[in-house]
């Protein structure tokens, strides 16, 4: 948790195999710091009729895959303002427990903003809600949740086409972490869908 801004702008890079890594993040950040977190969401979401005003209300960033222009000045501005920015750099919830190659918005981002990137692998998260599994409340109230943070990420001046690759790298170190020293093991053969 140290590597937690108190205050100021950052990018928060954030792994994403499971629908709640977004809250539960953002639940480590407000205990520890009392911050929200401006996540970056697909502007399909805020055309919702239940999602949409709760989104904008917590100021939440729409981004239009097609035509991120405006989510990306959004997301400057915000980082400028002081304000958390999170990333999902991976584009969806994966459901292969790796982490997918990343766009390298974040790290441009982080770099036109003068904000510090810092990157995060939830583990576990997905054993509670994901793609590939139907909830079950007996499997998701003994899940152990893992939020491991890395160090703020210097990023280099010339990254260009290889931001993603770059950022990824960073992000699959982390979660390596985060999987070796997860304390669960599977109870039975049939439970293990979840672990690498």
């Amino acid at each position: 948790l140290e590597h937690l801004p108190s205050s100021g702008g950052a990018v928060l890079a954030i792994t994403h195999f499971g629908y709640l890594d977004f809250a539960l993040v953002q639940w480590v950040l407000w205990r520890r710091h009392r911050r929200w977190i401006r996540f970056l969401v697909t502007a399909r979401a805020f055309e919702h009729p239940v999602s949409g005003p709760l989104l904008r209300a917590m100021q939440h960033i729409p981004v239009d895959r097609e035509a991120g222009a405006g989510g990306y000045r959004a997301s400057i501005k915000a980082l400028r303002d002081g304000h958390l920015v999170g990333v999902f750099p991976e584009g969806q919830v994966t459901g292969t427990w790796e982490v997918l190659p990343c766009a390298g918005g974040a790290a441009r981002m982080a770099s036109a903003a003068g904000a510090p990137l810092i990157p995060i692998a939830v583990w576990g998260g997905h054993r509670v809600l994901t793609r590939t599994h139907r909830f079950s409340l007996p499997a998701a109230a003994g899940a152990t949740i893992s939020v491991r943070i890395g160090a703020p990420l210097e990023v280099p001046r010339r990254l260009d086409d290889d931001a993603g690759r770059w950022l990824r790298q960073h992000m699959v170190r982390l979660m390596n972490e985060a999987q070796r020293s997860y304390p669960d093991r599977p109870r039975r053969p049939q439970d293990d869908w979840w672990q690498v």
